[in-house]
């Protein structure tokens, strides 16, 4: 019987050669994080808040601050804001200092309306991106639409497997079911 170790080495070159087929930019930033790790160095990640827009209101969110909750309010607000030609900007600075990995975060990255331009913008032959979300726009067509725009990773909010707790704390009934 085959141990754990080496089933999880096996499915971690699998994603390496996934990687190596799908980016090669990426998967040769990522061969010189070995030399940094070596070297006691940390590998940083880049993470942004292109947009501070949600459908929920989550006890715990740091961004419900910045938020604007209605579309007039939102046309009015007059504070600086990521745009398209910022992400741009961030990530070709981000790729000349040798970083992998980017994550969009927010808010509710999934209520962007130029969400794809936003990827496009990262241009995802150059990162391995991840996009965080509360789970509520996510279906199987979304997901293949996100995989085929060259989004890599969905990373999903579940804050228990009690399904009033979650709807609880994320002020939104039905969360739960939507996120599972």
């Amino acid at each position: 019987m085959e141990s754990m170790e080496v089933k999880i080495q096996a499915l971690e070159q699998g994603k390496r050669n996934q990687l190596k087929l799908e980016k090669p930019l990426v998967y040769e930033k990522v061969l010189k994080y070995v030399d940094k790790v070596e070297r006691g160095e940390s590998i940083a990640i880049l993470q942004f808040q292109y947009d501070y827009r949600c459908n929920f209101a989550c006890e715990h969110c740091s961004a419900d601050k910045f938020m604007v909750k209605s579309a007039r309010a939102r046309r009015a607000d007059t504070r600086r804001k990521f745009d398209i030609e910022a992400v741009r900007e961030l990530s070709r600075q981000g790729d000349e200092m040798g970083l992998a990995h980017i994550v969009i975060t927010g808010g509710e990255p999934m209520t962007y309306p130029d969400f794809d331009q936003v990827i496009e913008a990262i241009d995802p032959s150059k990162w391995y991106i991840s996009s965080d979300t509360n789970g509520w726009f996510l279906d199987e067509a979304r997901a293949r639409h996100l995989k085929a725009i060259g989004v890599d990773k969905i990373q999903v909010s579940l804050d228990s497997m009690n399904a009033d707790e979650h709807d609880a704390f994320r002020h939104k009934k039905g969360a739960h079911s939507r996120v599972l």
